[in-house]
């Protein structure tokens, strides 16, 4: 078998240890969406440690938390922010037209623009900010991120799949050769 090296047993007691525990990678995905604006790389991680269902349950409900307090937390300061933009004009301007934009479309506004992979959780207090029926929001939010949530999931356990196959690979993507699937991918 391959050499067991202190990174390697790291490594594997780090995996077993976030296994045991998918609530807390629930929270932890949640708040470092939140509290980190950018992406972590914690879906794929999940998507190596856990089987599919249990990683896109963590990314899909660690999202839609982190997004739905971002969206909460703009609300609280939605008066504030208004008074500020209605004092400085070039700013209400576009505002109201991105406003006018979200508000008015509602739920398909807000699924269409999750869609589009933004790793930027700032987005979530904006949508706060303007007049979008929270509902419609939280809605939009769950099925918009779910293919995406579930795009990278399933990239990272195939990785993991392929990178443990030895030399299986060919069988497993069920006679299609790497370079194949590969240039697919690159395409694609």
């Amino acid at each position: 078998g391959p050499a067991t090296t202190p990174l390697t047993g790291l490594a594997v007691a780090a995996t077993t240890k976030l296994s045991s525990c998918p609530a807390a990678c629930t929270l932890l995905y949640g708040l470092t969406d939140l509290l980190i604006p950018f992406n972590t790389g914690l879906a794929p991680m999940f998507g190596c440690v856990f089987n599919f269902q249990t990683a896109l349950m963590i990314v899909l409900c660690g999202g839609v938390a982190s997004a739905a307090a971002a969206f909460f937390i703009g609300r609280v300061f939605q008066n504030r922010f208004l008074g500020w933009v209605s004092t400085v004009p070039e700013v209400q301007r576009q505002f109201s037209f991105v406003d006018r934009a979200i508000s008015n479309g509602g739920f398909m506004a807000v699924l269409l623009l999750r869609l589009i992979p933004t790793p930027i959780p700032a987005l979530n207090f904006l949508y706060g900010l303007t007049q979008v029926n929270a509902p419609a929001f939280l809605c939009a939010t769950v099925l918009g991120n779910l293919p995406g949530s579930a795009a990278i999931v399933s990239s990272a356990a195939l990785g993991k799949t392929l990178i443990f196959a030895r030399g299986r690979v060919t069988e497993l993507l069920g006679g299609v050769s790497p370079w194949q699937a590969a240039s697919v991918g690159i395409v694609a």
